[in-house]
């Protein structure tokens, strides 16, 4: 009754060991004797502020460890008491009459605020808080002491750092799986394991973008970053104390990409464009550039040989570093490397270094000679991103754009996103103790399991936060913990704690459908031949990661064998024949844990009149006797019709003869007539050198669909101004060609002739001269409906100030690896004039910088259908190919948007004229 609780607010009730009820209320605690039922005034004992609590607002009440009772409060920690054999609870005058500790945030709770304490089944007790996430206490092994409990074990909190959703945690549950789930304000967590742990700037790291990671002989971690140096060294305690070092340090520069030790324990490290810095085991800094012999000052990478010799790789080659002589000797293409911009340097446990090539071949080096690798060979890319070698001596490389590749010595073996791969361009590599491959991208991490040779992919539900992994910054420790650099900081991999879920999933037929109508599930149900077409739905249920659950099933008296593993959770059978069936489903977790096949549903499809024994009969009879019919009558109606048939053909090839001479003759006609205009039309397209002589580093990619094109490029140069236009006409072949004539000979005209050097005025003119040209009108039907998009660039070579206008075709200008488009006017040239009016062109300009590259094309290369899918290239993939060729010179860009539009075509037709134009401003 109200009068027999503490308080009139119930937040918790719990039994203790001994069968105590403890009710926790908003002004203490209520603890209910059994034992004292018939006494009502001894059953009852209170513990409030009175008795020793701490406060008397009490969110919660749990018994943990057999003997303890956790009561949280609301603001005050959790006061712990021990149940004492032999002393009965109504002798518990004061708290103090029991064994008891106060625990608050100084002993390592996050919040003093508590919301819900569980006990999991390893003892472990889980403690939500009303402002600090969840706070885990790990007991200590053994027999628990009788004074503080918190001296029995350790406090871990979780929260928002580690992926929590939001700070306050209502309640927290443990699954049958293994699974922690976390209830908060905001929604649902899912918690597994300790198997991933982050540490970025604020746990003390230099910078969260970590480009390469070692572990030199004493045990520390060394990280190179965006802002310099970081060395993390383990505590007895357990714990990580960062160090960090930078240009004020005496390190060659802040942005270090590369990290190795050498023989002698001195510290090397590579950075973006100042050469190379050594911290000898003194403690001093010493800078390597170009002027002591290394090839460039870029170093990607860092690796040592089996020799001592250290090797570095750079824009410009590779270099080797003698600590004998303390020289560097400096390799390149001329010495037998497939290219000199060098990714990736890879000493194997053989003593052989291979060399990542971006652009070129991957080559290995085997002390005397260089062997490279081409694309025929298996490699499918000249861009290696990373190289590793796992424990049995396998070479695993990272392409781009290709995926993953073994090597074992002799043959190549290719991992894609179709075997389960996350990214085809893998940018890290490494084998752990179990010799599984763990690969990075910028879409998270993939496990490739050594044993089942599948992949396992780990992203933020797996508790994988890192986001993206950082190329070739990965590395593993003398414990076997894996560490992994990303764009979020530094992510460490424990294997100890990566518990796999044993347990399958359960499976569930949900419903059945015949003919697409919801059906009862029925025992031994019997349907007619036309109730022959059947859907299943089942569910398998694993909350470890629901969303890899995969299904096989078979129906027993159909099939002949399992289905092929799939993620369908529906199976449907159209057109069964009549019979016995049984319909079996299995179901496995993504550990590849198979539930057992359950037999979930029985029946039986009986057989239409016409597949009976006497139907049959009837139909034979019937059957012989109008087959002799029939053949009497069609052998003679045959005979009659190929005597006509003989004389039709004779007279229709004589016909076809004369017809096929005179086509002939017409189609070589209008063949030559075709080239004729293409090298007409090939004599007024300008010569690139008006581009070139001020900004060689341009190109013009030209690729007509047909013989003649309607698209065309035009540029001249009108004192300090060089102008350039990307001009698709309409169609393409010969009327393309016509227009194209049209456009060339206006633009001239109003350059040269009439000197107009701004872009908009000269679309606007060229829209005119078209739309009079070829009369074209809304009204007159029986008009031209002809028009151009075009792009037009009007550059000043003295100031670098770029005017643009455009109908339709923007320009891309690509800064600092980034690309800013300005937009073209959504109106083509030549369109018909509405009321007398044309509304003007808009006319852009833009302060070019130097290194800026400018892209105007047309929309044929956009338009390709290619691929897999047969789809459109399309504007998005065009802008990241730009992006991704963009640091290569103009020439290289060239060639590779031609080989890739070849690729994606394939055998398909190309579908429309193709041009683009690149000027990058030096």
């Amino acid at each position: 009754t109200d009068e027999e609780l503490s308080g009139d607010y119930v937040s918790s009730i719990c039994e203790d060991n001994v069968g105590n009820i403890w009710i926790g209320t908003d002004n203490g605690i209520t603890i209910y004797d059994k034992t004292q039922a018939i006494n009502a005034e001894e059953a009852y004992t209170y513990l409030n502020i009175e008795k020793g609590l701490i406060i008397d607002n009490i969110t919660v009440v749990q018994s943990v460890l057999d003997n303890e009772i956790w009561i949280g409060t609301r603001g005050a920690g959790i006061v712990i008491i021990k149940i004492i054999e032999g002393i009965s609870i109504n002798e518990l005058e004061t708290i103090h009459d029991a064994v008891s500790t106060i625990i608050t945030t100084e002993d390592g709770l996050s919040s003093n605020g508590i919301n819900s304490i569980f006990e999991d089944d390893n003892n472990t007790i889980w403690i939500g808080t009303s402002t600090g996430g969840v706070t885990k206490f790990i007991p200590d092994e053994g027999p628990r002491n009788n004074d503080a409990a918190l001296h029995n074990g350790t406090f871990k909190v979780l929260s928002t750092p580690q992926g929590l959703n939001y700070h306050k945690v209502n309640v927290v549950f443990q699954d049958r799986e293994g699974n922690y789930w976390i209830g908060t304000e905001v929604g649902l967590n899912r918690y597994r394991s300790d198997k991933f742990q982050i540490y970025d700037d604020a746990d003390g790291l230099a910078n969260n973008i970590i480009w390469s990671i070692i572990q030199d002989k004493r045990g520390n971690l060394w990280m190179g970053t965006n802002n310099g140096v970081s060395q993390m060294s383990m505590n007895e305690s357990g714990s990580y104390s960062v160090e960090n070092y930078n240009t004020s340090d005496g390190l060659v520069q802040e942005v270090i990409l590369a990290v190795c030790e050498d023989d002698n324990g001195n510290i090397w490290f590579g950075s973006a464009s100042n050469g190379v810095s050594k911290l000898t085991s003194e403690g001093k800094f010493k800078t390597y550039n170009v002027g002591n012999g290394l090839a460039d000052n870029t170093v990607y990478s860092i690796a040592k040989a089996g020799n001592g010799d250290v090797w570095f790789g750079t824009k410009k080659g590779a270099s080797r570093y003698s600590p004998a002589t303390e020289s560097f000797e400096t390799f390149t293409a001329k010495d037998g490397l497939g290219g000199n911009n060098i990714y990736r340097v890879y000493a194997d446990s053989k003593g052989k270094i291979w060399f990542g090539v971006l652009g070129g071949a991957l080559s290995v080096y085997d002390g005397a000679s260089f062997t490279s690798f081409k694309d025929k060979e298996g490699i499918g890319s000249n861009f290696v991103l990373s190289i590793s070698e796992d424990g049995a001596g396998n070479i695993w490389l990272g392409i781009y754009g290709s995926g993953l590749l073994k090597y074992d010595g002799s043959d190549f073996v290719k991992y894609t996103q179709a075997d389960g791969l996350s990214s085809e361009s893998p940018s890290l590599i490494i084998a752990d103790n179990e010799d599984n491959i763990w690969v990075g991208s910028s879409k998270g991490l993939d496990k490739l399991s050594h044993g089942t040779n599948s992949f396992a992919t780990f992203g933020k539900k797996e508790g994988f936060l890192g986001i993206e992994t950082n190329a070739n910054s990965v590395c593993k420790d003398s414990q076997g913990n894996l560490w992994f650099g990303t764009i979020m900081g530094l992510v460490k991999y424990d294997p100890n704690q990566d518990i796999p879920n044993q347990i399958p999933p359960s499976v569930y037929l949900e419903s059945m459908r015949i003919k697409l109508k919801e059906a009862e599930l029925l025992k031994a149900a019997v349907y007619e031949y036309d109730q022959n077409h059947f859907t299943f739905d089942y569910l398998g249920i694993s909350l470890t990661n629901p969303g890899e659950v995969v299904y096989s099933y078979k129906l027993e008296g159909f099939d002949e064998e399992w289905t092929p593993i799939s993620k369908k959770n529906s199976a449907t059978y159209s057109n069964l024949p009549h019979g016995k069936f049984d319909f079996r489903i299995k179901a496995a977790n993504a550990e590849g844990i198979w539930s057992e096949p359950t037999s979930t549903y029985s029946f039986i499809v009986t057989p239409p009149f016409w597949k009976t024994i006497w139907f049959y009969a009837i139909c034979v009879v019937l059957g012989v006797l109008g087959i002799f019919i029939f053949d009497k009558v069609r052998t003679a109606s045959l005979k009659k019709e190929k005597r006509i048939l003989e004389d039709k053909v004779s007279e229709r090839t004589a016909e076809l003869a004369v017809k096929n001479e005179e086509l002939a003759e017409i189609n070589e006609d209008i063949t030559a007539s075709i080239r004729y205009a293409k090298r007409i039309q090939e004599a007024i397209l300008p010569p690139i050198s008006i581009i070139t002589k001020h900004y060689p580093e341009s190109f013009v990619y030209y690729q007509p669909k047909d013989i003649v094109s309607g698209d065309f490029y035009w540029m001249d140069q009108i004192g300090d101004k060089l102008m350039v236009a990307a001009v698709d006409c309409t169609g393409h072949g010969v009327p393309g060609a016509f227009m194209s004539i049209i456009g060339n000979n206006l633009l001239s005209d109003y350059v040269n002739k009439q000197k107009m050097t701004t872009p908009s005025k000269i679309l606007d003119s060229l829209s005119q001269g078209v739309y009079d040209t070829l009369r074209q009108s809304e009204e007159d039907q029986d008009a031209v409906k002809d028009a151009m998009d075009l792009a037009f660039c009007s550059i000043d070579i003295k100031t670098n100030k770029l005017q643009f206008a455009a109908a339709y075709n923007p320009l891309y200008l690509v800064r600092n690896g980034e690309i800013i488009e300005t937009k073209a006017d959504r109106k083509a040239i030549g369109q018909p004039v509405v009321d007398g009016m044309q509304e003007s062109f808009s006319n852009h300009e833009i302060d070019l910088q130097k290194g800026d590259t400018l892209y105007i094309f047309s929309d044929g290369y956009v338009d390709q259908f290619g691929g897999k899918k047969g789809k459109k290239f399309m504007g998005r993939r065009f802008r990241q190919m730009i992006l991704d060729i963009n640091d290569k010179n103009m020439k290289e860009q060239e060639a590779f948007i031609g080989a890739r539009l070849t690729k994606w075509r394939g055998e398909r037709d190309q579908v429309d004229d193709v041009l683009v134009i690149g000027i990058k401003i030096q």
